[in-house]
């Protein structure tokens, strides 16, 4: 079964780096559950959310990392409507990840 503790510490993207951290809240942002901080190279996550959810937000959060590393323009409604297929690629082609609500 995957646990949230499973979620990959760093991430290439490009030829970068990044960094994930599972944080208890994202500083200065009450509301968000995962923030890109492409000067840091960083992608946080609010600790708190279902296995399901904090993969979504993961996904949301790799896809604005794309943008920065691959010079796209991703519209923000578009990244939303994104991570539940995505997800679900992955859910229905692998017996790794958690079930949908």
């Amino acid at each position: 079964m995957w646990r949230i503790k499973d979620i990959p510490r760093t991430l290439v993207i490009g030829e970068t780096v990044w960094d994930v951290g599972l944080v208890k809240t994202i500083t200065g942002r009450s509301t968000d559950v995962g923030i890109c901080d492409n000067d840091n190279k960083e992608i946080l996550i609010a600790r708190g959310q279902g296995r399901y959810e904090t993969l979504k937000t993961l996904i949301h959060e790799v896809l604005h990392a794309f943008e920065y590393e691959y010079k796209l323009r991703i519209d923000h409604d578009l990244i939303y409507k994104l991570e539940e297929p995505i997800l679900r690629f992955f859910a229905d082609n692998w017996n790794y990840f958690p079930d949908r609500k």
